[in-house]
């Protein structure tokens, strides 16, 4: 069992029930109106959902403004205690798969290691060590931002270059318009379309 800090599990095992039953509120409303749940944006938050959505079963669309997975040059961290729940809802194999295809050195067969050891540029000598890790704890890596999402798209249905336009607001749901006359009906519209959606900006 992975020991997490009191307070960080306490959250976030609040956080998964109130995922779980508003996922299956969701379920059971998608399954009445017939209707998809609409996610615009392809990037983590939205195939996320997308993912965790599908393994519930519940019918989803989901639309990217871009002609592909967008590509970045920079890792994150993906920390142990929040990363281990997610490879078995998002179905993404097993943490040391997710890890081997995930980590910024995976192409030299690394796992991400993030290390707090200093050396002096001009000697070689350490100078601040690692402290003592357990080999069987869960250690948070760093993880590529593309590949992350693009391990994340697989098996999704991406809609690629739907770049919305507006939102309209139906009886049994919305609608929703793409530039060059492109539209899709759901029960609901998720944003997930960045800091600048425009998701969020015709729904208002």
């Amino acid at each position: 069992m992975t020991n997490w800090p009191e307070g960080k599990l306490l959250r976030f095992t609040i956080l998964v029930h109130d995922l779980v039953r508003a996922l299956l509120e969701l379920r059971n409303t998608c399954h009445e109106m017939a209707q998809p749940v609409l996610i615009v944006g392809a990037g983590l938050a939205g195939l996320s959902l997308a993912r965790t959505l599908s393994s519930y079963r519940v019918p989803v669309r989901i639309f990217e403004a871009s002609p592909e997975i967008r590509k970045y040059s920079y890792g994150i961290t993906l920390l142990s205690w929040a990363y281990q729940p997610l490879v078995s809802t998002l179905k993404l194999g097993s943490v040391e798969e997710l890890k081997a295809a995930t980590a910024t050195d995976a192409q030299v067969g690394g796992y991400g290691l993030i290390s707090a050891q200093v050396k002096d540029a001009y000697t070689g000598a350490t100078l601040l060590s690692d402290p003592p890790r357990d080999p069987k704890a869960p250690q948070s890596y760093r993880c590529s931002r593309s590949k992350l999402g693009q391990l994340l798209a697989q098996g999704l249905d991406i809609e690629f270059g739907c770049k919305l336009d507006r939102v309209e607001q139906k009886a049994s749901g919305v609608q929703l318009h793409f530039e060059g006359g492109k539209t899709a009906e759901g029960s609901l519209i998720v944003a997930a379309d960045g800091i600048h959606s425009v998701g969020k900006l015709r729904s208002v």
